[in-house]
Parts: C-alpha cells; sequence; structure tokens
C-alpha cells in the first residue's frame, strides 16, 4: 500500500512539475513575441525616402554601414556613423525629427 502511494505521488509531482514547466515556457515565447513587436521598425522604400525629402520633411538620414563600406557612395546630407562607433556617437543624432538609417544597397537585380 505504501508502494502504490509512493508511485501516485511520484506521477503527480511530475506532472505538476511538467506543467510548471510548459507554463514557464509559453509565458517567455509571449514575451518574446511582445518584445519583437514592440521594437518593430517601419521600413521605407528609396521612392518614398525621395518622396518625403521632395516634401520638406524634416528628417535626418543616419548612414550606418560598416567603414569598410566604400567611401564613394556617400548619401548626400547624410550623417555618417559607421555602425562600430555608434557607441561612442550616437548623441551626435538629432532627436528632434526622423531618424532613417541606411544599413546597406538594396541588392542589384539578378540577370538571367
Amino acid at each position: 500500500m505504501a508502494f502504490g502511494y509512493r508511485r501516485r505521488m511520484g506521477s503527480g509531482v511530475f506532472i505538476a512539475a511538467f506543467s510548471a514547466f510548459a507554463a514557464w515556457i509559453a509565458w517567455k515565447a509571449i514575451q518574446r513575441r511582445n518584445f519583437i513587436k514592440s521594437i518593430g521598425t517601419a521600413r521605407i522604400s528609396p521612392a518614398e525616402l525621395q518622396a518625403m525629402l521632395r516634401a520638406g520633411s524634416d528628417l535626418t538620414i543616419v548612414d550606418v554601414r560598416s567603414s569598410l563600406a566604400a567611401e564613394i557612395d556617400l548619401i548626400p546630407g547624410a550623417l555618417r556613423i559607421p555602425a562600430e562607433d555608434s557607441p561612442a556617437r550616437h548623441l551626435g543624432i538629432p532627436r528632434d525629427r526622423w531618424i532613417v538609417p541606411h544599413q546597406t544597397k538594396p541588392p542589384a537585380p539578378r540577370r538571367r
């Protein structure tokens, strides 16, 4: 009789521990989804950016490409802060307007 009680008790503890672990995993998944949704950024096309510039929108383009990127591809009027320098230079980015980070050029169309 004592052996049967211990076996039933053991399976109950296992089920409770497994349920708690599954609930914790679900909670972490929900937190992760909410975090990723909160940091989502809007993407704009080059045509939309050009239209915003023509309309006189108050914005700053920050070129965050690597310092290894070719200097011939500079964006006129862009603030050049390579990603590796951003921890030291982020205070130079104006906070009173839209900020448009530029990371890479879109890939060239593939020829067939």
